[in-house]
């Protein structure tokens, strides 16, 4: 069997866990760096960097930039370009589960 190239792209772009974590955030509905950071109590420039990195890779959009809290900053708000993330997370545990100690 082999393996598409869509398929090896996104798990070159999955390839950190927190971009899953933050696709995951983005399924249930689109998110700014600054709230994602709070909610997943990490600090904002691995947030953003994260969600950039989605972006660059074709699997988070940008969906608006709003002002921020202050008004004098832009909150760029992104959601997921693909759906199902949550069955991935299943799928990913069950081969772990297969791997030597």
């Amino acid at each position: 069997m082999t393996m598409s190239a869509r398929s090896a792209r996104l798990l070159t772009v999955l390839k950190d866990p927190l971009r899953l974590k933050i696709l995951l955030a983005l399924e249930q509905r689109p998110r700014s760096a600054a709230e994602l950071s709070r909610e997943l109590t990490l600090p904002y420039d691995k947030v953003n960097w994260a969600m950039k990195s989605l972006a660059d890779g074709g699997l988070a959009e940008l969906r608006s930039a709003e002002p921020g809290p202050t008004g004098q900053t832009i909150q760029k708000v992104y959601g997921t370009r693909h759906s199902g993330w949550e069955r991935l997370v299943p799928v990913l545990d069950a081969i772990a589960e297969t791997a030597p100690d």
